[in-house]
């Protein structure tokens, strides 16, 4: 009897072994595809800002998709809106239109600066700078 609750203890113990690294994987392979998502809207993204207007259309697919695969992390849709915001040339909220600005002609040094002193409270303050230091990173 004790033999086949061990056997029972074992074998559940295996499966649900298993069921983790098969999640850890899945997780792993998810973290991935987003990161690439990501890489490949950043890159469109600089490249539609350097003149090429066809690359909005890829840059948004990008951030939709990478927005699609993360649920805790909301710069993915972040860069999307900011993407469309950028394309449409609508005029973006006051405190960050001079950086804006400074995207859509090409100055990604002073957008950097002028996105680091935003308030720090400023709702969407860190994805921004993220955005401008990613896009600023992404210098042909």
């Amino acid at each position: 009897m004790a033999t086949r609750r061990h056997s029972r203890v074992v074998g559940l113990a295996i499966v649900i072994a298993l069921a983790v690294a098969f999640l850890m994987s899945r997780l792993n392979l998810h973290e991935r595809t987003t990161s690439t998502h990501l890489e490949d809207g950043l890159t469109a993204l600089r490249s539609a800002l350097d003149g090429d207007t066809s690359s909005y259309d890829r840059a948004e697919r990008a951030f939709s998709g990478a927005a699609g695969n993360v649920v805790f992390d909301a710069f993915p849709l972040f860069a999307l809106e900011m993407t469309r915001l950028l394309r449409a040339e609508t005029p973006a909220p006051p405190a960050t239109a001079p950086v804006l600005e400074a995207l859509r002609a090409r100055r990604f040094e002073d957008a950097l600066v002028l996105a680091s002193n935003l308030p720090s409270e400023l709702s969407g303050r860190d994805h921004l700078l993220r955005l401008v230091s990613e896009l600023h990173r992404c210098a042909p």
